[in-house]
């Protein structure tokens, strides 16, 4: 997003800056994983969605996703150098690749690796991974806003009735919470040549990119709303008529830290037993809760989350 610079929002004139770099407004923006200082084994997990629309209903969806790691020995005389982890949630995922120059697979088990810690001082991405989504029929849960766009052709004019709302479907819209996007921005664009546009609200228009695009900000999307409205009318030049082309989002959504995990990736790290002492349990003196703790047990790697849009666009319809 940083690419879009500033810029005035006024409907009606020409914008020479840059959206992207490239003319193809599918090309996205690389996020970065925030640095993360906390002792221990840290990660960050971030997901990008890309979705198409069709009448305001979802038609596909493939979500790809990154874990960033990193690991501060923070007063530790002598810490692990290879940690043990599990991907917690394995089955949800179609594929998965870890950094082969310090992560190292289980041979036993496809959902747990081996991390050399050394490589780890600084946020690394480790793992890259695609969600298993049925093409036939596609879950739209990680989609968290609809676009419904409608052109309406009149000669050299376009016009444009552009819709959005919360997804209610959205796997973070549960129990009529409200969602809160970041840095929405909507991009509507069209072929042939164009003299200027009239917007409600305003925008900014592209006259050699084609394209308008509405900068909304932080935008919070309440369940059960009715869709948003943005109102366009391209005007062609010298008698040209414009045609209408895709209109696309770009956003990001941070999960709340207190959600739900059962239906999101996750990290664990076994914690060595290490022959400390262990509680026998009166009701079982026999259970073989010894062996369980020099096993050791699987805990919660601290994660941060973000998701963002990559291609995530509604094609024409008249």
């Amino acid at each position: 997003m940083s690419t879009l610079g500033s810029e005035p929002s006024v409907a009606g004139t020409s914008d020479t800056q840059s959206v992207r770099s490239a003319n193809s407004l599918s090309s996205v923006v690389q996020a970065k994983h925030p640095e993360m200082h906390q002792p221990g084994l840290n990660s960050s997990l971030m997901e990008t969605v890309s979705a198409t629309f069709e009448h305001g209903v979802v038609k596909s969806v493939k979500v790809n996703g990154e874990i960033a790691l990193s690991f501060n020995p923070g007063d530790d005389p002598s810490p692990q150098s290879h940690l043990s982890v599990r991907v917690n949630n394995f089955p949800l995922l179609e594929s998965i690749g870890p950094n082969r120059i310090f992560v190292s697979n289980s041979p036993d088990h496809p959902d747990q690796f081996t991390l050399d810690t050394s490589h780890l001082r600084n946020t690394h991405i480790s793992f890259s991974y695609k969600l298993h989504i049925d093409a036939n029929a596609p879950s739209d849960e990680h989609v968290p806003i609809l676009l419904h766009p409608t052109w309406k052709p009149q000669g050299d004019k376009l016009g444009l009735l552009l819709q959005y709302k919360l997804n209610p479907s959205f796997s973070f819209a549960s129990n009529n919470s409200p969602v809160s996007l970041h840095n929405l921005v909507i991009f509507a664009t069209y072929e042939g040549r164009a003299s200027g546009v009239q917007t409600k609200p305003s925008g900014t228009h592209l006259k050699d990119k084609h394209l308008v695009y509405w900068r909304l900000g932080d935008v919070t999307l309440s369940p059960g709303a009715d869709w948003q409205k943005i109102v366009c009318r391209i005007v062609g030049d010298q008698g040209a008529e414009p045609k209408p082309a895709n209109v696309e989002a770009r956003w990001e959504f941070s999960p709340p830290a207190d959600a739900e995990a059962n239906h999101m990736i996750s990290l664990s790290k076994l914690e060595e037993g290490k022959n400390k002492e262990v509680d026998i349990s009166d009701d079982d003196p026999f259970a073989d809760a010894a062996s369980s703790a020099a096993d050791g047990k699987w805990v919660d790697v601290p994660a941060v989350r973000k998701m963002l849009s990559g291609r995530y666009e509604a094609k024409p319809t008249l």
